[in-house]
């Protein structure tokens, strides 16, 4: 991101510029969810097998799950 804004520090205030910035932006609201996604994606093959033996035994359904691991990593995500 450091990288991002060094490149876009000086850009003019014209059509072009703001077009720029949005560009720019952009670029670093996707790179953020994508490294958060990718994170996601790396955690749930290792959780697979428990996953689906607990819900067919009716512990607890798919929603549950998916709540109670948003809510429980939200304080990792923004420290």
């Amino acid at each position: 991101m450091v990288i991002t804004l060094i490149l876009y520090y000086d850009v003019s205030d014209d059509r072009a510029g703001i077009m720029d910035r949005q560009g720019a932006l952009f670029f670093m609201v996707i790179n953020t969810a994508f490294t958060s996604i990718n994170n996601v994606v790396l955690v749930f093959p290792a959780e697979r097998e428990n996953f689906i033996r607990e819900v067919n035994n009716g512990m607890y359904s798919v929603s549950s799950y998916f709540w109670a691991k948003l809510f429980t990593e939200i304080p990792i995500v923004v420290a």
